[in-house]
């Protein structure tokens, strides 16, 4: 029970639209492997297992879209506050010591913020837009050098707004916010006031818009079946016949596609397996990360995938508590290094995603004709996701995911 102890309420949304990129070498699997391995920067590292280690514990056969990015920035902001036994916690379930300078945690906010920055230098081709904010209640004082700090690393502004006397006009700021970084993809995060003794709402987000550097030509699209895990369903896929990187890795029998956005920043990858039965189960940790970018090699590919959009919500207490981070649910959290009384406990993580994917990307402009069909006559690979498969968003130049999905049924 949490007695009189006041709540901390945290919302972790992001919105995905549509993304991608490449990656190639000319030396062999194996070396190109080795190097990926070696040079996997520590932010990566830190974001990729969190992802790896979340999907395994949400589980089941359902349709899923999160941000492992965005989560792991708003668990980096929670840490910047947290002492005692809540930060040990925080620290062992993320593996932070990857991140930490000289045995300094000052070292995990340096490799954020640093990542932070990099995510923010786009060429104009796309639009990635990462974003936080930190609402708290009227005459509830936070320590000054956590709120310099919380910019610093994070760019994340204190907005101070009542909770407790007038919850509706809370809701609408932060709503409001929402709508605002997500270009009205998120009109409405919250529909009622939160609970009054709610104390701090801190938000993160990604938001992400791009077109295909190919795009499918919606004339080519038609319907077929997609063999989910809860029966046939017919539903529109995309097609074309490109040289794109594909790989087959007869390890795990599963097939790998990557397609390019325009930017060639971020990249979106299909893990398509063999078998048409059951859910997809790959680990998708450093290791095999590299040995997927080490194996692509372009070729004239025909490729065919489902037309789709997801949303996904969830909270994610329990998963959180499985990942040994219990403290800062109860009575006895720790959060000193926000506010100077041991007051502060969490009451709610919430994240929300949605994922759109179309024949031109986010927006409804023209895209070029090509001649002929795709399915005469052609002995080159098929990749047909036409079952389970899972996808990720991957940012090239940093190597973390932004975005790990599942699509299982329309």
């Amino acid at each position: 029970m949490h007695c009189h102890t006041k709540g901390l309420y945290i919302s972790l949304w992001c919105y995905v639209f549509i993304i991608f990129s490449s990656f190639y070498s000319s030396q062999s699997n194996s070396a190109v492997e080795e190097i990926c391995i070696a040079l996997q920067p520590q932010t990566a590292q830190v974001i990729n297992n969190f992802s790896q280690n979340l999907i395994s514990l949400i589980g089941g056969n359902g349709n899923l879209i999160f941000s492992p990015f965005t989560l792991s920035i708003a668990l980096g902001m929670l840490y910047l506050g947290a002492r005692g036994n809540t930060a040990e916690q925080i620290k062992n379930a993320m593996h932070y010591s990857l991140l930490q300078s000289n045995n300094t945690v000052e070292g995990v906010h340096e490799h954020f913020h640093s990542l932070l920055v990099t995510l923010n230098e786009t060429n104009g081709e796309y639009e990635l837009f990462p974003a936080a904010r930190l609402f708290s209640q009227l005459e509830y004082a936070f320590r000054e050098e956590y709120l310099q700090k919380l910019k610093a690393y994070y760019d994340a502004e204190q907005e101070i707004v009542d909770f407790a006397q007038n919850g509706g006009e809370a809701i609408r700021k932060i709503n409001e916010w929402v709508d605002t970084k997500t270009n009205g993809k998120i009109p409405e995060l919250f529909q009622n006031p939160l609970d009054p003794s709610t104390v701090m709402v801190l938000l993160n987000a990604v938001y992400f818009k791009g077109l295909w550097e190919i795009p499918f030509h919606p004339l080519m699209t038609q319907n077929d079946v997609f063999h989910g895990v809860n029966g046939d369903k017919e539903i529109p896929f995309m097609e074309f016949r490109e040289r794109v990187h594909y790989f087959f890795d007869s390890d795990t029998n599963y097939h790998f596609l990557e397609l390019k956005y325009q930017g060639n920043h971020i990249s979106m990858i299909f893990a398509l397996p063999d078998s048409i039965n059951g859910a997809p189960d790959l680990e998708l940790n450093t290791n095999m990360l590299c040995k997927i970018r080490a194996g692509f090699r372009k070729r004239l590919t025909n490729v065919i995938i489902p037309k789709f959009k997801l949303n996904y919500d969830r909270t994610l207490i329990d998963d959180f508590k499985l990942m040994g981070m219990t403290d800062m649910f109860e009575d006895t959290a720790n959060f000193t290094g926000m506010r100077n009384e041991a007051d502060m406990y969490i009451s709610l993580i919430k994240h929300k995603a949605v994922i759109e994917l179309n024949e031109i990307g986010s927006e409804a402009s023209a895209a070029s004709a090509f001649v002929g069909s795709v399915r005469t006559m052609f002995h080159g690979p098929y990749f047909t996701a036409d079952h389970p498969f899972l996808f990720f968003i991957l940012d090239k130049r940093t190597g973390c995911i932004l975005f790990l999905g599942r699509f299982m049924d329309p």
